[in-house]
């Protein structure tokens, strides 16, 4: 049994959508080089801040499995660890790199409970539970003292314990 052929083909008509088709594709290239070398493209993932972190239960959870490992599932550049180092849940919030810099992502600090510090597993390091020389970000509390925020935006060499102004 013979086999149907399909519609014949305009070769002037597969010129053009060809050529068309190779002129669109350089035009949007064109167009992405233009935005990201004005710096209208920004590629953000995630906040740059933690919110809604509730200071009871965090100084709670803290006090019986020491400090919260937050990992940067993001970027993977800002691991840090929140600590708290006060009876008081309105002070004593510290936030921390989760590593020291230029670490390996695999030398996350290892909370030694009994020592109350820090050890790096890969060179021995220790660090104090405050964090010691390590890059900080800003902690302030909120709402009459039910909420922490962690502020991520930048690396700070203190903490606070009130809202940005």
């Amino acid at each position: 049994m013979p086999v149907a052929r399909g519609p014949k083909i305009d070769l002037r008509s597969a010129i053009i959508l060809g050529v068309s088709g190779v002129l669109m594709a350089g035009l949007i290239g064109v167009f992405v080089l233009w935005l990201s070398s004005t710096g209208g493209v920004e590629v953000q993932l995630g906040d740059d801040e933690f919110e809604d972190l509730h200071t009871e239960d965090m100084a709670e959870e803290i006090a019986a499995d020491g400090p919260i490992l937050f990992s940067d599932v993001g970027g993977g550049s800002r691991d840090i660890y929140v600590n708290h180092l006060s009876e008081d849940v309105h002070e004593g919030w510290v936030a921390f790199a989760a590593r020291q810099p230029g670490a390996d992502r695999t030398c996350f600090l290892e909370w030694r409970a009994d020592q109350e510090l820090f050890v790096d597993p890969c060179d021995g390091t220790e660090i104090p539970a405050d964090g010691g020389d390590l890059p900080h970000y800003g902690t302030y509390v909120e709402d009459d003292g039910e909420r922490l925020v962690v502020d991520l935006n930048g690396v700070r060499s203190s903490t606070t314990t009130s809202p940005p102004r």
